[in-house]
């Protein structure tokens, strides 16, 4: 009778799974959540546990998932181990958490509170997904230092008179040779930039565009206006003889005919001479064809 006992209770015990069997209680889901230890120091490591257990039957295994969040803490590892129980089944993960941030300093209440954890699972006899949540227990943390570890200590201070600046160079001095370096760089790049660009050449073109573009009748005149300013006697009559034969290639003979009388005069032209003539002139070049 002895044998046959300790055969039967083998038999009976003898289950793969490791542990007991959980129960549901008709429940198609179940879940459990602890820290281990529910006190801890800052700093301290904590273990969080998470069991689901649900009936495998009726829902579909691999659609049970949970997405935990431990802010504060951080996750340092996880591990996540699943038994069966004939149709019942239970999941069991692990998570070792960690936080050394400002935020896990013990607060007043001396209890840190974790979000929620959403747990997603999938019945077979339904086409979408159910989502459930999962509260976690309080957490009681304490700081490393006591109250009698900050008697005697005391803020010490020490109130002294800065030394004026004093400088090796005077700031002026340095001013003044980055501003003359500046200037002369400045220059040097300037002339190397002309020369890359052949500036004199460009202006040059420029120049005898503007002369070409010009009418000999205003290239005339433009003689005359600078020899005149100038005082240059002899230039300013051979200017105005010029701007005659222009005058009379454009069919003004009765202009011709002054600036004539204007060159060959005992006088020497002069600017209140000529500048009569030359507003006549700028009409006569206003009017001709461009």
């Amino acid at each position: 009778m002895v044998v046959l006992v300790v055969a039967a209770g083998i038999l009976l015990g003898g289950d793969d799974s490791g542990g007991d069997a959980p129960t549901l209680r008709g429940e198609l889901v179940s879940t459990s959540a602890s820290f281990e230890p529910r006190a801890h120091l800052f700093g301290e490591p904590v273990t969080a546990r998470l069991d689901v257990v649900f009936d495998s039957t009726r829902i579909e295994p691999d659609s049970v998932k949970a997405t935990p969040r431990f802010d504060p803490y951080t996750i340092a590892s996880r591990s996540e181990s699943r038994e069966t129980f004939g149709g019942t089944t239970r999941v069991r993960t692990e998570y070792v958490l960690e936080c050394l941030t400002r935020r896990c300093l013990a607060p007043k209440s001396g209890f840190l509170k974790v979000p929620r954890t959403r747990l997603e699972y999938k019945p077979r006899a339904l086409r979408d997904p159910q989502i459930a949540s999962i509260d976690w227990p309080a957490v009681r943390t304490a700081s490393r230092i006591g109250v009698d570890d900050l008697e005697g200590l005391e803020l010490l201070a020490d109130v002294r008179d800065v030394p004026p600046v004093s400088y090796r160079v005077a700031p002026s001095t340095v001013t003044s040779i980055g501003y003359g370096l500046a200037v002369l760089l400045g220059i040097v790049g300037l002339l190397l930039l002309s020369r890359a660009l052949a500036l004199s050449t460009a202006v040059s073109s420029a120049l005898a565009r503007r002369r070409a573009r010009l009418s000999p009748l205003q290239r005339a005149l433009n003689l005359v206006r600078r020899s005149t300013e100038r005082g240059e006697r002899a230039d300013s009559r051979r200017a105005l003889e010029r701007l005659a034969v222009e005058l009379r290639q454009t069919e003004e003979p009765d202009l011709a005919r002054v600036a004539t009388r204007l060159a060959w005069r005992r006088s020497d032209p002069s600017g209140s001479t000529v500048e009569p003539l030359s507003d006549e002139v700028e009409r006569v070049i206003a009017e001709e064809p461009r």
